[in-house]
């Protein structure tokens, strides 16, 4: 696509995001270890009306890594 298109917010959404921070909300400092502190901001943010855009000309690459302590713990 050439053109910015929203993607709509499902359960369980993790997305990179880029924004002001001044318009999003403080992160829960209460969570520790591993799982679900993205997952329950992301919650937080379509609850408040934030739309997802995803840019035609932005991404982002991740690469594979060992889990960490915290995932293990939790994981096995």
């Amino acid at each position: 696509s050439r053109a910015p298109r929203e993607a709509r917010y499902e359960d369980g959404f993790e997305p990179y995001v880029v924004a002001p921070t001044w318009l999003l909300p403080a992160f829960d400092a209460r969570f520790t270890g591993y799982g679900m502190n993205k997952v329950q901001f992301h919650r937080h943010l379509a609850a408040r009306g934030f739309r997802y855009v995803v840019h035609p000309r932005w991404f982002v690459l991740t690469a594979p890594h060992p889990a960490s302590a915290a995932q293990r713990a939790l994981y096995g």
